[in-house]
């Protein structure tokens, strides 16, 4: 059997290989069987032990090793900050911040992972594909720096109280999304009014 390298780690692993690798500036052995993972700690104990368990399920399959390290979004940012000002970098880095990885690609820091994004590109939706398709300065073009793995969204949050204080309850909130918008345009213009909620500063 071949060795594996670091690239057929990542190609063999679609769920490990969802997430951006950084260019060592030390090479290490490339064909090595153990790789190094940086992964953003779970909202819910069940995100980390899903995490665990797709470990485990690749090292029983591949026969490669994962040293992994589990970290809070805000540890991971200071990690990931500081892995790039010193060299000392793991082979795949689950992104604790987004702005990160372009920003990293931008400085010509992360792999190109286009030939792992091709063996699987049907499988992602257009608008996972374009965030992770970023600019690179240095050599002046595009490419996927960045595996998509995860999809978020921005919550809307209600207070009953505030809408009441409008003269709503939850039952009258629309349920499309343009009425939806106007509605609390309009909640808004009427809480402003009483001077529940203040006026936007310039």
């Amino acid at each position: 059997m071949d060795r594996p390298t670091r690239r057929s780690i990542l190609r063999a692993s679609a769920g490990l290989a969802a997430v951006g690798a950084i260019a060592r500036p030390f090479v290490a052995n490339a064909e090595a069987k153990t790789a190094t993972v940086w992964w953003v700690q779970g909202f819910a104990e069940e995100e980390d032990i899903g995490f665990k368990q797709l470990v485990a399920d690749y090292e029983k399959a591949s026969g490669n090793h994962i040293e992994y390290s589990i970290a809070p979004f805000a540890a991971m940012r200071q990690k990931e900050i500081a892995a790039v000002t010193s060299g000392v970098v793991p082979d795949i880095l689950n992104v604790g911040d987004y702005f990160f990885g372009v920003l990293s690609a931008w400085n010509d820091q992360l792999v190109d992972l286009t030939d792992v994004i091709e063996t699987q590109k049907s499988l992602f939706l257009p608008t996972a594909l374009q965030t992770a398709y970023a600019y690179n300065n240095e050599l002046k073009k595009r490419s996927y720096y960045m595996i998509p793995h995860r999809m978020t969204v921005i919550p809307f949050h209600v207070w009953k109280s505030l809408l009441a204080k409008a003269g709503y309850t939850p039952a009258d909130i629309p349920k499309t999304w343009d009425a939806f918008i106007d509605f609390f345009q309009g909640v808004q213009t009427k809480l402003r009014a009483q001077d529940v909620i203040a006026e936007p500063r310039n």
